[in-house]
């Protein structure tokens, strides 16, 4: 008789910080492949101590990822541009910045397993000839 077999993530700590319902699924997509690669499986592993990078990268931009020799991500390096904004980042917008457009976006994640998670969304605003870039965090506030 065989026993029951459970699957576990062992990135699921790396999903758990990088991860919100609210950001652009395709972005989802990504991190989640990160998360389910196998290291082991990769020809180009051959079975080090140090570091190991993989690239993943989709039509919204790219992950570098950092694993150990379990297959562990340690660290990410991560950017996308022309993504959705979450919709509390709309409406923010909407409220602060009325009469702007939003232009160009982008969005960067940088993940290290033993610290905070930064992410950060980079916007070029323009409202006729005018142009404003601004930085915020996740939530939505000003970063300097």
């Amino acid at each position: 008789m065989l026993e029951d077999v459970v699957l576990v993530n062992i990135n699921k700590d790396y999903l758990a910080k990088v991860q919100s319902t609210d950001v652009d699924n395709r972005l989802r997509r990504l991190e989640l492949a990160a998360s389910r690669h196998n290291v082991l499986n990769s020809p180009l592993y051959d079975g080090r101590d140090e570091e190991f990078r993989t690239r993943f990268t989709g039509s919204e931009g790219f992950i570098d990822a950092y694993y150990d020799r379990e297959g562990v991500i340690l660290s990410t390096s991560e950017k996308y541009k022309n993504i959705t904004l979450p919709e509390h980042i709309e409406n923010s917008l909407l409220n602060e910045y009325p009469d702007w457009m939003v232009d160009q976006t982008s969005y960067v994640v940088l993940y290290d397993k033993d610290k905070a998670t930064e992410m950060t969304y980079k916007l070029l605003l323009k409202k006729g000839k005018e142009s404003k870039k601004l930085k915020l965090d996740a939530n939505g506030r000003s970063k300097s």
